[in-house]
């Protein structure tokens, strides 16, 4: 006859070592998973836009790619506690209206009020403040509901309190922004920034060659 303690290590030896791991590390985990999948959706795309590869992937198939975040969350939670209760959605209405209005405030202000800052000598000056009220500027799309779900369901509602209990709200912020960053920078900027980084190289090497050549 097996003794308590043995009865309970065991269910969870035969669980796996990929189970093991994530309950052990969940964080490290998650962000691993969650770069594997989305980046390697997309680099045949960027594979493509260096001419390395013959083949394309729709922009679908990168669109699927947003939601690694979200599978790998759900992944892990069901892997270390069976279930997939891992995050809530929202704590309280005012705050959901707040951050609803907040968010709306910054995509639609903030975003093209930064571009013409860094675009031009005088940027508030060349703005058109009536296109915000204007229902024809914008083209909302089904995509640009249902994507976030992808994202955020793993970065902000699986990951971040889990660093926040680690690290503290400031630091678990800052590293939440940075892997962020770093997962969507094939998606959106890697196929546009290698050639303006081989252009910069080249630039680089010849100004040294050049410079060479006059001493």
């Amino acid at each position: 006859m097996a003794s308590p303690s043995q009865s309970l290590v065991e269910p969870r030896f035969r669980s796996g070592f990929f189970t093991n791991l994530a309950r052990t590390y969940p964080i490290s985990v998650f962000f691993v998973l969650t770069y594997v999948l989305g980046w390697g959706m997309v680099v045949p795309r960027v594979l493509f836009s260096l001419g390395l590869v013959p083949f394309n992937v729709p922009n679908w198939w990168v669109a699927v790619s947003f939601y690694a975040p979200c599978v790998a969350a759900l992944w892990l939670q069901w892997v270390t506690e069976r279930n997939l209760r891992m995050c809530r959605f929202y704590e309280s209405w005012p705050k959901l209206f707040l951050g609803l209005v907040a968010g709306t405030f910054f995509v639609l202000v903030c975003g093209p009020v930064v571009a013409a800052f860094f675009g031009t000598s005088s940027p508030l000056h060349i703005l058109n403040w009536q296109v915000f009220f204007s229902f024809a500027s914008y083209h909302i799309y089904f995509s640009q509901f249902i994507t976030p779900i992808g994202q955020e369901i793993g970065w902000r509602g699986y990951a971040l309190p889990r660093l926040q209990r680690q690290f503290g709200p400031v630091r678990a912020s800052v590293l939440i922004g940075l892997m962020w960053a770093g997962f969507m920078l094939p998606a959106l900027s890697l196929v546009q920034i290698w050639p303006i980084c081989m252009r910069a190289a080249m630039a680089i090497l010849n100004l040294e060659a050049y410079s060479s050549g006059c001493q």
